[in-house]
């Protein structure tokens, strides 16, 4: 009897273990509500942080292209030099920050080299020169030399077997600038086409960036 009883006692231990078994696979297999639930929102989440992280992606490309624009329009652009009206102080080809902070908050200099629009196309041609006459100068040109009020201007930045032609005399009026490039013979400006109003000035060049051994702020000039 001992021995039966024994046995009986063991059987529903080991009924109890097989139900438990049954119960873990049924889990496994049919799952839960609980289970589908979570995996039904899943996807959901992911698709949820997928457009977070779109909106924070577009929402850094646009301050990132507001701040280009702002800079561009306020601060800073950038130049390319077209010919040699420049040479031997500019070449063809290189690359130039153009400041316009400057002229924010004071006027243009004598010697001062600006990037501007040109008046005959204002919308599609950029030159860059040098300013050589301010507003309210009697500017002369004459025996290969420039006078700003009948006093030499000693222009240290061209060579000086260059001279300044043709002949001519102006006076200039309020913003107005009389603009001429270093290379006089090779240069298409003031002399050709007259005045440049101060509006068309875009900002001073303030350092040439490329060719990088070409890498230099621009020297203020002092007369």
């Amino acid at each position: 009897m001992s021995q039966q009883e024994g046995t009986q006692q063991e059987y529903p231990d080991q009924k109890k273990e097989l139900i438990t078994e049954n119960q873990l696979k049924e889990v496994i297999i049919n799952k839960s509500p609980e289970i589908e639930e979570m995996e039904i929102e899943k996807p959901k989440t992911d698709i949820f942080y997928i457009w977070v992280w779109v909106f924070e992606l577009a929402k850094g490309i646009f301050i990132f292209l507001a701040i280009i624009v702002l800079i561009h329009f306020f601060i800073a652009t950038i130049f390319v030099v077209e010919g040699p009206s420049m040479e031997p102080n500019f070449h063809n080809k290189q690359y130039i920050i153009v400041e316009k902070i400057s002229y924010l908050v004071s006027e243009p200099v004598r010697g001062d080299v600006v990037v501007i629009k040109f008046p005959g196309d204002p919308e599609n041609q950029k030159y860059i020169k040098r300013i050589i006459g301010l507003p309210g100068d009697a500017l002369e040109i004459k025996n290969g030399k420039v006078y700003i009020n009948e006093q030499l201007l000693q222009e240290f930045y061209i060579p000086q077997n260059v001279e300044t032609t043709p002949n001519q005399k102006i006076i200039l009026k309020k913003d107005e600038y009389f603009i001429m490039g270093d290379n006089r013979p090779n240069s298409n400006d003031s002399r050709a086409w007259g005045v440049c109003p101060k509006k068309n000035i875009i900002g001073r060049a303030w350092m040439i960036i490329i060719p990088v051994n070409d890498l230099s702020l621009m020297p203020h000039v002092d007369y």
